[in-house]
């Protein structure tokens, strides 16, 4: 007969073990280009003036990945609108080869003598080798409910 000590441990290591491989990420995330926290001067040519900084982000609930393997979830995230920001759901989308996402920033710029302007730089596709050289936006996933597709 075997102790009760043994039959604890051993249902002591089967149980981490299913969690370990429960809670591991099986998730295929974007791919995101990693850029300085200094703005460059092509982010001033690319940017808009904006009156405030976006909200923290929305919390959102990442749908089920779809059957392709080529499609990768794109966070979502906040953009400008006319007046005011605007959440912008992430999606399941198919990123063109040798891309990666540049996410989007928020920079103050000088803007005169005495003063600086809030600025607002939009995330896009970029080469990942070349992050200044702009690529194709992705394209939604067959099947995804939404897609980010700047």
């Amino acid at each position: 007969m075997t102790p009760w000590y043994v039959k604890t441990w051993y249902l002591k290591v089967v149980m981490v073990h299913f969690f370990m491989l429960a809670c591991s990420s099986q998730s295929r995330l974007a791919p995101v280009v990693a850029s300085s926290d200094m703005p460059t001067p092509e982010d001033g040519v690319r940017s808009l003036v904006v009156p405030y900084p976006p909200p923290p982000a929305s919390v959102e609930t990442m749908p089920p990945a779809p059957i392709d393997r080529g499609c990768l979830y794109l966070d979502g995230q906040w953009a400008f609108g006319a007046r005011d920001w605007q959440w912008v759901a992430g999606g399941w989308v198919i990123p063109q080869p040798g891309c990666g996402f540049a996410r989007s920033r928020l920079f103050w710029q000088t803007a005169g003598a005495n003063s600086e302007e809030l600025r607002f730089r939009p995330g896009r596709w970029v080469k990942l080798d070349q992050p200044s050289v702009d690529c194709p936006s992705a394209a939604a996933c067959p099947g995804s409910t939404a897609a980010i597709t700047p």
